[in-house]
């Protein structure tokens, strides 16, 4: 049974299937026909099941491969929530930020958040070095006051441990 979809293929190429595309369906080749179209050639009028089985899944994955959009992974829940503790109260000061900087500044705390994720996945949560990661991430912002880039590391990094450590606690409780 042909589809709409099909039959709209087959029309844009001002093609029937009786007359074919053009296309050998196992070498994929344009310019040679099969056996089965050159038979078919030859009894014009007649629509054998074996030329529909090899005309229409062409035309099929044609429409198929056009209409499907594709589709990004989903984020782990973790490297969201993560990300979200990272960038709390930084918009200001990310807007801020020329557009080379930005980028850099982004980049950065992705990775900064993608390493936090695999220590809360392994469960190895290490404060320093979470801090660490930190403070280099937001010494990237120009003239931040040594003092507040001080205060803000600390408070993040305590929200991470805190934040890792109820994952850890929740993963266990779910075995």
């Amino acid at each position: 049974m042909v589809d709409n979809q099909e039959v709209n293929l087959l029309n844009a190429q001002k093609l029937t299937p009786e007359q074919g595309s053009g296309f050998d369906v196992v070498e994929g080749k344009k310019g040679e026909k099969s056996e089965e179209s050159e038979e078919n050639e030859v009894n014009k009028g007649e629509v054998t099941s074996t030329e529909q089985e090899t005309e229409i899944p062409s035309a099929v994955a044609a429409v198929v491969a056009a209409s499907v959009p594709s589709v990004a992974p989903a984020k782990d829940p973790i490297l969201v929530d993560v990300e979200n503790l990272l960038s709390e109260d930084l918009t200001d000061m990310y807007l801020s930020l020329p557009d080379d900087k930005k980028i850099a500044f982004r980049k950065k705390g992705e990775e900064v958040a993608i390493k936090i994720q695999e220590m809360v996945h392994t469960g190895k949560i290490k404060a320093i070095k979470i801090l660490e990661m930190i403070r280099e991430w937001l010494q990237m912002i120009p003239g931040v006051n040594k003092f507040f880039l001080e205060q803000e590391v600390k408070i993040k990094a305590d929200k991470m441990v805190k934040y890792a450590n109820e994952q850890i606690k929740s993963s266990v409780n779910k075995l």
